[in-house]
């Protein structure tokens, strides 16, 4: 099976997912070359990935350049389609010509984050355009199913499960490398700073936990449009190490090896790349009950806590609980390397995938033999 993945975004996913496929398909992926450049040393040598001068959403040279991409389908003769990223803008607008291939996209987030300004910047046609003609979703979970079956024009049977896969990349970058400890213990904030990130609550719990943990430190790396209102909420500014900036990928794998547990305090979400990262690097997580979290974070195999949002007391309590039970701390990293190697990692992932491109391939030919 030859399977073209399109991603406009979301490039550490992107090229981790197509080295997952690609063990069991013929791959292709298709990227802006501006975001799939500092990933292409990791990208798996059997996933064809073209050097694409993708336009920016309001660059004029979209017109051009889907014509472009249309050929570049057409001319990569893909059994399937799939879209992996969050988004996909005015290429969307050229996909109903791309004949008889089934498409498929990957829902990140069913519904969009509060405060997330990013992503309210495109328009939002574009992608009620692309799920208009997408055969199947797969989202990241089984909570997430009704959800998806609600908000999209999509039957809940041509609604896949696919978990997040751990993003191993930051496994292969830390090899060797082993950051020292200040003899703190040590809880990590990471990624983009919006609202529906609950920073303030793990603010809150910090400065509660503080009474019970003498030697606690949290850092948070990374920028967003919630974090100067949250650090006008701090109290005890020696508590914490703001990295308000870009995290390079090797900074950010230093960050992960030093802190004890990661923690994601949000009052909404679907999924997690950062909980992805926590796995790849064996780090024990503390998330709210929002989106898979549960699901991913407490299933089959438990590699964290979980807590009510908007609850800065229990949310001390689970890093209280870290703190005092080093086993405990062991077992849950254990744990996640165990599943990013495993029933997260590429194999099991590229295997997964591939069950659900065979039923929607079927599904095409069925059709295509009644017309």
């Amino acid at each position: 099976m030859k399977v073209v993945l399109l991603a406009e975004s979301m490039p550490d996913y992107a090229v981790e997912f197509a080295g997952a496929v690609s063990q069991y398909c013929e791959t292709s992926l298709f990227a802006p070359e501006r975001s799939l450049a500092p990933y292409r040393a990791t990208l798996a040598p059997s996933v064809d990935a073209p050097v694409l001068d993708w336009p920016r959403l309001r660059s004029p040279r979209n017109g051009p350049f889907l014509g472009q991409f249309l050929n570049l389908i057409r001319a990569a003769k893909p059994d399937l389609l799939h879209v992996v990223s969050q988004s996909l803008t005015w290429p969307s607008l050229v996909l109903p010509l791309r004949g008889r291939v089934p498409l498929i996209e990957t829902v990140h987030d069913v519904v969009p984050h509060p405060g997330d300004v990013e992503t309210r910047r495109i328009p939002p046609q574009f992608a009620r355009i692309l799920r208009s003609q997408a055969d199947a979703l797969i989202v990241h979970a089984q909570a997430l199913k009704p959800l998806a079956a609600r908000c999209f024009p999509v039957p809940g049977e041509r609604i896949h499960v696919l978990p997040h896969l751990a993003l191993n990349r930051y496994a292969r970058l830390a090899a060797g490398r082993l950051p020292p400890k200040d003899g703190r213990f040590e809880v990590l904030f990471f990624g983009r700073i919006y609202l529906y990130k609950g920073l303030d609550y793990l603010i809150m719990a910090a400065e509660r936990a503080q009474r019970r943990i003498p030697n606690l430190k949290v850092t948070v790396a990374g920028s967003g449009a919630d974090l100067a209102r949250c650090r006008g909420i701090v109290k005890t500014p020696e508590l914490f190490e703001i990295r308000e900036r870009f995290i390079p990928d090797e900074e950010a794998v230093e960050l992960f090896q030093r802190a004890d547990a990661i923690v994601l305090p949000y009052v909404e979400a679907s999924q997690s790349g950062v909980i992805a990262m926590a796995l790849a690097l064996g780090k024990p997580v503390i998330a709210s009950d929002v989106g898979d979290f549960r699901e991913m974070v407490t299933g089959n195999t438990p590699f964290g806590l979980v807590v009510p949002p908007r609850d800065p007391d229990a949310l001390a309590a689970a890093i209280l609980k870290l703190q005092s039970n080093p086993d405990l701390r062991t077992r849950f990293g254990e744990a996640a390397r165990g599943l990013a190697e495993g029933p997260l990692g590429a194999e099991a992932t590229g295997r997964a995938a591939l069950k659900i491109y065979r039923t929607l391939a079927d599904v095409s030919q069925r059709k295509g033999r009644a017309a």
